[in-house]
C-alpha cells in the first residue's frame, strides 16, 4: 500500500521555499520598513527622512548589484549565493538596532541592497521556471508573488505592538533573527537550481517523470547577447518600466483622497482616513491580482491574459477621473489600479521568459529588473510635478490613460515575438520551444 503512495514532487518544496523567502525576506527587509520611521526618529531626535536614507542606499545598490546576481543565479550551486543574500540582509536589519546617526543607516542600507537581489525578483522567478513546466509557471509564480503581499499585512501590526512593547532596538534585533529563521535553512538545504541536480525533470509537464535526460526550460534559450539585440527584449523592457507608473500613484492615494474627498467638502482627517482605505483597497488589488493573473496565464494563455490585464489597466484611471462625481468609485479605481502588480511581478517576468527560455533569463531579467527599480524610483515625483503642472490629480489621470494604453502597445508588440527567436542549448545546438505552443492550448497541455 505504501509503494502506492504518490511522493509529492520536490518542486513543491521549492514553491514554499519561495514563497518563505518572500514572507521572511523582501516582507521583514521592506515591507516594514515604515512602521520603523516614526518610533526611531523620535527616539533618536532626527528626522523620518534621515532614517529612511537606509531605503535611498539600498535602492543604488541594488540596481548596482542586480547584474551580478543575474550571472551569479546561474550557476548551479545558485543556493549559496541565497544564502549569502540572506545573510547580508540579515546584517543590515541587525546593524540599524545600532544605529544613532543618519549615515549609519545608509551603511546599513549598502548591506540589505548587496543581499537582497539573491532573494526576489531575479531568483524567485528563475526558480519556479526551473522547477515547473511552463503550463504551470504563472499559477505558482502568482502564489510567491500573493505571499508577499499577505504577509506585509500580518507583519505590519506585529512589529507595530512589537516596538510598542520592547523599543525599536531589540525589534530591529528580533526582525533579523527571523530573517534568518525562515529564510536561511531553505537557501542552504533546499534549494537547487535545476531539478536536474536531483534527477528529476521539471514538475507537472507534459514529460513529468522523465528525469534529468529530458531537456529542461532552464537549460535551453536565447544567447544573452543576443537577446539584448531583438526587438521583442526592449518592447518588453519599456512596458515592464511603463507600467510601474501604477506603483507611483499608489504614493499618491493619500493626496488623491484629500483632493477628491476634500473639494467635496469632507474634511481633512476624514479625507486621509479615506486614502488609508484607498491604499488596502489597492493592496488588496495587487494579491488578486498576482493570483488570477497566474491562474488565467495557465489557463487560458499569456496573449488573452495580457489583454484582460492590461484593460482593466487602463479602465483604472479612467474609472478615477469618473471618480470625482461619483466618490464611492475611487475604491474600485485603486483595487482595479492594484491589480496590475499581477502585470509587473507576474507578467512581465514569464514574458521574457517565453521569448527567452531560461539559460540565460537571470542576467536578461537582472537587466530589466535594473531598469524598473531605477524607473520606478521616479515615477513619484514625476507624477507630483505632473500634478503641479496640470493643476491638480483630474488631468494627472487623464493623460495616465494615453500612458497605459502605450504601455498595452508595447506589451502586444513583445507578446507577438514569442516563438521568433532561436533557442539553443548549452552545446550551441538549437532547441526547441514549447512557449508557443502551449499558450496556443494552454488547456492541453493537461
Amino acid at each position: 500500500m505504501l509503494s502506492r503512495i504518490k511522493v509529492p514532487h520536490y518542486a513543491y518544496l521549492i514553491l514554499v521555499g519561495c514563497c518563505l523567502t518572500n514572507v521572511g525576506g523582501f516582507s521583514l527587509v521592506y515591507d516594514i520598513a515604515g512602521v520603523y520611521l516614526v518610533p526611531v526618529s523620535t527616539g533618536l531626535g532626527i528626522s523620518s527622512a534621515d532614517v529612511a536614507l537606509w531605503l535611498t542606499a539600498d535602492g543604488i545598490i541594488s540596481v548596482v548589484s542586480m547584474p551580478a546576481a543575474g550571472i551569479l543565479l546561474r550557476n548551479r550551486r545558485m543556493n549559496l549565493f541565497m544564502a549569502g543574500g540572506t545573510l547580508l540582509a540579515a546584517a543590515g536589519v541587525f546593524g540599524f538596532s545600532l544605529c544613532s546617526e543618519p549615515w549609519h543607516f545608509a551603511l546599513c542600507g549598502c548591506l540589505t541592497g548587496l543581499g537582497m537581489p539573491y532573494l526576489y525578483g531575479i531568483a524567485q522567478v528563475t526558480l519556479i521556471g526551473n522547477w515547473f513546466s511552463v503550463e504551470r509557471q504563472g499559477r505558482m509564480l502568482g502564489i510567491v508573488m500573493a505571499c508577499q503581499g499577505l504577509s506585509a499585512a500580518l507583519w505590519a501590526p506585529f512589529f507595530t505592538l512589537l516596538i510598542q512593547g520592547v523599543g525599536f532596538r531589540l525589534a530591529y534585533r528580533i526582525n533579523a533573527l527571523l530573517i534568518l529563521v525562515i529564510v536561511l535553512p531553505w537557501t542552504l538545504f533546499v534549494f537547487r537550481g535545476s531539478p536536474a541536480q536531483k534527477g528529476l525533470g521539471p514538475c507537472c509537464g507534459r514529460n513529468e517523470g522523465q528525469g534529468p535526460s529530458m531537456q529542461a526550460d532552464g537549460e535551453v534559450g536565447v544567447d544573452f547577447g543576443k537577446a539584448l539585440r531583438t526587438a521583442g527584449f526592449w518592447f518588453a523592457l519599456i512596458a515592464s518600466c511603463a507600467v510601474c507608473i501604477g506603483m507611483g500613484f499608489n504614493s499618491h492615494q493619500q493626496a488623491v483622497a484629500v483632493e477628491f474627498f476634500g473639494g467635496r467638502g469632507i474634511d481633512l482627517a476624514a479625507s486621509e482616513l479615506y486614502g488609508g482605505f484607498m491604499m488596502s483597497a489597492f493592496a488588496v488589488g495587487a494579491v488578486v491580482g498576482d493570483m488570477a493573473f497566474g491562474f488565467l496565464l495557465d489557463r487560458i494563455g499569456i496573449k488573452k491574459t495580457f489583454r484582460l490585464f492590461l484593460l482593466v489597466f487602463v479602465l483604472s484611471f479612467a474609472v478615477y477621473y469618473v471618480a470625482q462625481s461619483f466618490l464611492p468609485l475611487v475604491f474600485c479605481a485603486s483595487f482595479m489600479l492594484g491589480t496590475h502588480n499581477g502585470l509587473a511581478s507576474v507578467g512581465y517576468p514569464l514574458l521574457l521568459r517565453r521569448l527567452f527560455g531560461g539559460r540565460e533569463f537571470s542576467r536578461i531579467y537582472s537587466i530589466v529588473n535594473m531598469c524598473c527599480s531605477f524607473f520606478g524610483g521616479l515615477t513619484t515625483m514625476a507624477i507630483a510635478l505632473a500634478c503641479g503642472f496640470l493643476g491638480g490629480y483630474a488631468p494627472v489621470f487623464l493623460a495616465a490613460i494615453l500612458f497605459a494604453s502605450f504601455v498595452a502597445l508595447f506589451s502586444f508588440k513583445a507578446i507577438d515575438r514569442i516563438g521568433s527567436y532561436e533557442w539553443v542549448d548549452g552545446r550551441g545546438e538549437r532547441a526547441a520551444s514549447d512557449a508557443a505552443a502551449s499558450d496556443s492550448d494552454p488547456a492541453g497541455a493537461r
